[in-house]
Order: structure tokens, then C-alpha cells, then sequence
């Protein structure tokens, strides 16, 4: 089984860390796990920033080569860890642009009709 831990905190103090290094040495104790990979989001310098426009429309999104790295991490895991500190009721924005980013149409999810839709 491969493991994509996603872990978003600034701090490598932080509960948040304890928990990431919890997860890790499980993950390394489960004989189940043949590959672990941690995304960093903070470390890698994720831009969370969601930019579209004439030029990069919503629709291409998942044709974005600097996002591909990340759509491949997700398409090549079995299992999806995400571990985030809650902050005035939500995740994250690094994490919330994370998603709205690489999860976007045609990559996550895909329109049959007006209200049907269905997963990758």
C-alpha cells in the first residue's frame, strides 16, 4: 500500500508535528506500507493562491503543469493521510488552496449532466 501523508502546519513544534511523526512511524511499523511520501505543503512552498483568467481558465486547471506533480502523488497512493491544525473553524488556507487547486475538474471529478457528476 502507498501512503501520501499532506501535512500542513508552519511549525515543526507544534502539535500538528506530533501527530505527522505518530503517523509515520505507524505507517513504518505496518508491514501493509510499502511506500510513505510526506507533502509538506509549507515546506515545499505551495502557493495557495487560486489564479485563473483569460489566459488560465477554472476548466484547464487540471492541466496545469505546475500542479501535475501533485495530481501524480494522488493518483499513485492508495491511501490519503491530510493533517491540519484547525484554525478559527477551518483548515488551513495553504490546505484549502491545495484543494482548490489540484482537485478541480476532469482531475478529481468529472460533469455527466447538470447534476450528476462522478469521481476520478
Amino acid at each position: 500500500m502507498r501512503v501520501l501523508i499532506v501535512y500542513t502546519h508552519p511549525n515543526h513544534h507544534s502539535l500538528s508535528d506530533g501527530f505527522l511523526q505518530n503517523v509515520i512511524a505507524g505507517c513504518q511499523e505496518n508491514p501493509n506500507v510499502s511506500e510513505l511520501e510526506v507533502l509538506d505543503l509549507y515546506e515545499e512552498k505551495f502557493d495557495p493562491v487560486l489564479v485563473f483568467h483569460e489566459n488560465k481558465r477554472r476548466r484547464d486547471m487540471h492541466r496545469d503543469p505546475n500542479l501535475e506533480k501533485y495530481r501524480n502523488q494522488i493518483r499513485s497512493a492508495d491511501l490519503l493521510v491530510y493533517i491540519y491544525p484547525i484554525w478559527w473553524g477551518r483548515p488551513p488556507a495553504m490546505l484549502l488552496g491545495y484543494f482548490d487547486q489540484v482537485f478541480a475538474t476532469n482531475f478529481a471529478y468529472r460533469y455527466k449532466g447538470r447534476f450528476l457528476s462522478e469521481g476520478f
